[in-house]
């Protein structure tokens, strides 16, 4: 069970999620359909409380399935990826495989880094003119926070990302993880 333990903004987090959720779904509808089968086999009728749980246990599970149908959607990034990221990083915190939602779009993050008032994050080259939309919904989130004057660069090639990165890296102070642990709470919160 220790493979399938993860934390939001880990590597590998979109795949492992997808596992748990699927194992969740699974089980949460056979243990709704057991309860109906209890109830049907035991009593000879579907008009019995065995049977009212077996639907009140269904909505739990259909939570969990589209939780797993949102996880579907994306895939983690690639071993070549993280081991660039994590070779250019150096001391900078870096967060990966976030998944933003508004009511509207849902964006997928390979990975966000953060020092001091600077935050850049990976994302999906195809989706390139949704980085605005979701550069704003950082925005007013950060904002909503109380967190004042922040910086929000969207890369979509990685080759950017990671000389942005380097240089972040040669800025780095002691207090500027501070920052970045704020930030990546508040993005853990926010995201699936």
């Amino acid at each position: 069970m220790k493979f399938l333990k993860n934390n939001k903004g880990s590597y590998l987090y979109i795949n492992k999620k997808r596992i748990v959720e699927t194992i969740k779904t699974v089980v949460l509808f056979s243990f709704a359909v057991g309860l109906y089968l209890i109830g049907y086999i035991t009593l000879k009728t579907n008009k019995s409380l065995w049977t009212i749980f077996a639907v009140l246990s269904v909505l739990p599970a259909a939570k969990s399935a589209v939780s797993m149908i949102m996880f579907f959607r994306f895939s983690s990034i690639s071993d070549d990826e993280y081991s660039l990221i994590e070779s250019c990083r150096g001391k900078v915190l870096t967060n990966y495989e976030y998944v933003f939602t508004t009511s509207e779009k849902s964006y997928y993050v390979k990975a966000v880094s953060c020092i001091d008032s600077t935050v850049i994050l990976l994302f999906n080259k195809d989706k390139l003119n949704a980085s605005n939309e979701l550069k704003d919904h950082i925005n007013m989130a950060i904002e909503r926070e109380g967190y004042k004057g922040y910086s929000i660069k969207i890369f979509t090639d990685i080759k950017d990302y990671t000389n942005r990165l380097k240089e972040m890296n040669d800025k780095l102070s002691e207090d500027s993880n501070y920052s970045a642990e704020r930030i990546f709470a508040l993005f853990n919160a926010i995201t699936l």
